[in-house]
């Protein structure tokens, strides 16, 4: 999606450990990335409340 870098990757595990591989990869992509010195933007909102 918008301000996103897609990633694909297969691996074949049981449907039981799916979950904990996911997190595991997910964890391990993000604290690579870190140690690389690589920052992960995320968009940021501004919201006003205006009332009248």
């Amino acid at each position: 999606g918008e301000n996103a870098i897609t990633l694909s990757l297969r691996v074949w595990t049981s449907s039981g450990d799916m979950g904990d591989v996911t997190s595991m990869f997910n964890i391990e992509a993000r604290d690579r990335l870190k140690d690389a010195g690589i920052e992960i933007p995320l968009p940021q909102r501004i919201v006003r409340v205006v009332q009248e």
